[in-house]
């Protein structure tokens, strides 16, 4: 009997560790610091590498790549593992390049938080990439914010492209077959010639983005009466009132007592997955969503964001009712920053 029970229990002990899943390989993250005679260490907050191009050769799949705000990357950059790029801060956190700035050559990839820029392609997608997403970030100073080529699935969301010649270019193709499927949700188009450049055999869903000054764009067509879209709707054609886009905030107007408040406010996908981080609707462009969260409060406002206080001493000459002097001992030292 006592046999019998020692099977049994050996028996249970193997189901539940054939049952149990495998811990999986903690996913790292490298920190990036682009600065001026940086040469660069290890990946660590404290002696991060010098270049995307470096952290992409030491990560392993899955592994997330940091841009520490403050980064100015002069470099191109092969994205051929399965990784996530961001930016701590798409206003403080820049990749540029004199052609194609970001190639990639994977697929579970999650590119967000930067500002882009290249004088041939922001972002160039190669054949045949899933599961990818483009979020939060500014595309500028490009002949082509994003241009993908066929057999591609990748969610477009929550970005801005200001000042680019095209926005949106999808590769060209005969066989229908071998079309891409793009979500391109929530984004703002801004003073660019060509909103969306999309040719035959390549289809999209289009919904909750927002025109302003986009020269070279039937929107009549982005509603999908004249191109085949697989759906578009509720996309907004008004000034989405920046703050001040000239000195590059892109944040959102909110001051109801000015009476200036952006159309873009609560105007992004009604679904709960989407919400800001503090709980209302989605808002179209850079800091909607809730990825946003990473850069909040930004989002939310202009002014000092403390993150730290602390109070020491210090001499502080004043005199009592007679006239003789005291000394009153007092420092307030607030640290932070003012966006």
């Amino acid at each position: 009997m006592k046999k019998k029970q020692c099977f049994l229990l050996v028996g249970i002990f193997a189901v539940v560790a054939f049952l149990s899943p495998i811990q999986p390989v903690e996913a790292a993250t490298l920190y990036v610091k682009c600065e001026e005679g940086y040469s660069g260490g290890t990946g660590t907050p404290e002696a991060p590498y010098a270049s995307i191009a470096a952290a992409v050769s030491s990560a392993s799949s899955g592994d997330t790549v940091m841009v520490m705000a403050g980064s100015v990357c002069d470099e191109t950059v092969d994205l051929n593992k399965s990784l996530r790029l961001w930016g701590e801060d798409p206003a403080r956190t820049a990749v540029r390049s004199g052609g194609s700035t970001i190639t990639v050559n994977a697929s579970d990839v999650e590119i967000g938080g930067l500002t882009i820029s290249g004088q041939q392609h922001g972002i160039l997608f190669t054949d045949n990439r899933h599961n990818v997403y483009v979020r939060n970030n500014i595309f500028t100073q490009s002949t082509a914010g994003i241009t993908t080529s066929t057999r591609n699935q990748i969610v477009i969301e929550n970005n801005v492209f200001f000042g680019v010649s095209i926005a949106i270019q999808f590769a060209y193709t005969r066989n229908s077959s071998y079309f891409s499927q793009i979500l391109i949700s929530s984004n703002i188009f801004y003073n660019i010639i060509t909103g969306i450049d999309r040719h035959s055999g390549n289809k999209a869903t289009f919904i909750y983005n927002t025109f302003y000054n986009v020269s070279t764009l039937d929107m009549s067509d982005v509603n999908g009466k004249n191109v085949d879209w697989y759906s578009a709707h509720d996309n907004l054609y008004t000034d989405p009132l920046f703050v001040d886009p000239d000195r590059g905030d892109l944040r959102l107007q909110n001051d109801p007592g000015a009476g200036k408040i952006s159309p873009c406010i609560d105007a992004g996908p009604p679904v709960a997955v989407l919400l800001d981080p503090d709980g209302t609707r989605n808002d179209i462009g850079v800091y909607g969503g809730p990825h946003a969260a990473r850069f909040w409060p930004y989002a939310g406002g202009a002014g000092p964001v403390v993150t730290e206080l602390s109070v020491s001493n210090v001499t502080v000459a004043e005199r009592d009712a007679d006239g003789n002097p005291t000394k009153l001992t007092l420092k307030l030292r607030a640290k932070g920053e003012i966006r």
